[in-house]
C-alpha cells in the first residue's frame, strides 16, 4: 500500500495553478501524514488527517500538493483494511467539492 509514495520528488513539485502547495507547513511533511493514516494509533490517524485537511484543504482552497495526494486517498478508501475510511472519503469529498453548505454553492 501507498507504492509509489517515494517516487514523488515532493521537494520539487509545481503547482498547477501557481500557487501555494500547502497552507502551512512544508510539502515534505505530506507522505508521512499519509503513512500515519495506516496507523494502528487512532490518534496518530486522528492527527494525520488533521494536518492533511489543514495544509490541503485550508478554508474550502484546494492548494497545489492536493493533486498529487488524492490518488493515494483514494487507495486507501478501497482497501478494507484501512481503519477510519469513511474520514478519509470526507477527505476526499472535500478536495472535489471544497467546502459549501446549503445555503452557500459548491466551490
Amino acid at each position: 500500500m501507498l507504492e509509489g509514495l517515494d517516487a514523488i520528488d515532493w521537494e520539487n513539485l509545481e503547482s498547477f495553478d501557481d500557487g501555494c502547495l500547502t497552507a502551512y507547513e512544508p510539502v515534505s511533511e505530506i507522505p508521512n501524514y499519509l503513512r500515519q493514516l495506516l496507523s494502528l494509533d487512532p490518534k496518530k490517524r486522528s492527527y494525520a488527517l488533521r494536518r492533511l485537511c489543514e495544509n490541503l484543504l485550508h478554508q474550502g482552497t484546494q492548494f497545489g500538493a492536493t493533486h498529487y495526494v488524492i490518488p493515494f486517498i483514494i487507495e486507501l478508501c478501497g482497501e478494507p483494511s484501512v481503519p477510519n475510511r469513511a474520514s478519509l472519503l470526507y477527505f476526499w469529498s472535500h478536495a472535489i467539492t471544497g467546502y459549501f453548505n446549503i445555503r452557500e454553492r459548491p466551490t
